[in-house]
């Protein structure tokens, strides 16, 4: 199961390494940042890897809606949550709003 996110792109951080067998690995640590009606706005680290940060062609500054996969892990007894985007959403119009029903939960679900 995945969950949309949408948010402003406040900063993107590139990270590579290589692997045992030599070949590179390239991954982006995206902050998205959104404010629901509150004092301070939310902000999320979204991580991309690379072809698929290639592929969404992510700016910084700009209002974007990705879909993502959540998981957590466990380390020397904590846990750590991952949220790893993998798609992009196509722009609606140039005046979307990164304050607008930014996990794509329908407006009407009867609460």
């Amino acid at each position: 199961m995945y969950f949309t996110l949408k948010g402003k792109v406040e900063e993107i951080n590139k990270q590579a390494g290589e692997k045992k067998d030599g070949s590179v690995w390239t991954k982006y640590a995206v902050v998205l940042a959104w404010n629901d009606n509150r004092q301070y706005d939310n902000h999320a680290v979204v991580n991309v890897w690379g072809d698929t940060f290639d592929k969404m062609n992510l700016k910084q500054g700009e209002v974007v809606e990705v879909d993502c996969d959540i998981d957590a892990r466990e380390y020397n007894g904590r846990w750590y949550n991952d949220i790893t985007a993998f798609r992009r959403h196509a722009s609606k119009n140039a005046n979307d709003d990164a304050n607008d029903n930014q996990f794509g939960i329908p407006d009407d679900i009867g609460f």
